[in-house]
């Protein structure tokens, strides 16, 4: 029978160490992976679960999100209900992910965002500054007559002209009075 040394009982406890680490994380991970996928069969909103709100603003094409609260009567709520109740609410919004303490839901709107000052032509002709002030609607700050001798700018004024500035919209004003 051979002597094995204290030198070879180490390597050889260390490999085995390293082997079994190895499996153990290997088979942690695909426990990780499965668990999303299991957990949302059935998963039910779980109390204190937030929500977060895609917007996203079609005119200029920036996206705006928004975390809040989910409501509270949805807690207990399969995604099927939640959903539903979304619906009932608010038909605009759509959900787009959802686990028990967090639902995605998006909505686009047809609006410039809230971070542009708009050059826009009312139904009546009439010109004016305008802010989405809200996120929702675009309240009208001011009267701003400019000329619009031609109907493609008629047209790209009734859809609304963007500035990042109150400054730079000024200036296209003054720039547009000066043409006429």
């Amino acid at each position: 029978m051979r002597k094995i040394s204290g030198k070879s009982v180490r390597a050889l406890s260390v490999a085995l160490a390293c082997t079994g680490a190895v499996m153990l994380s290997a088979g942690i991970g695909l426990l990780v992976a499965a668990a999303p996928a299991a957990a949302q069969e059935g998963a039910l909103v779980a109390p204190g679960c937030k929500q977060v709100q895609r917007i996203v603003y079609s005119r200029c094409g920036h996206e705006v999100l928004r975390r809040l609260d989910a409501p509270d009567e949805w807690t207990g709520m399969t995604r099927e209900r939640a959903e539903a109740a979304l619906a009932e609410t608010d038909g605009a919004w759509r959900m787009t992910a959802f686990t028990p303490r967090k639902i995605e839901l998006t909505q686009s709107r047809d609006l410039f965002c809230p971070a542009h000052w708009v050059l826009m032509m009312d139904d009546s002709g009439e010109t004016g500054v305008y802010r989405c002030m809200d996120g929702e609607t675009m309240t009208r700050l001011s009267a701003c007559g400019v000329p619009a001798p031609d109907e493609e700018t008629r047209a790209r004024l009734r859809y609304g002209v963007a500035f990042d500035s109150e400054s730079a919209l000024r200036g296209a004003v003054e720039a547009l009075r000066e043409t006429d």
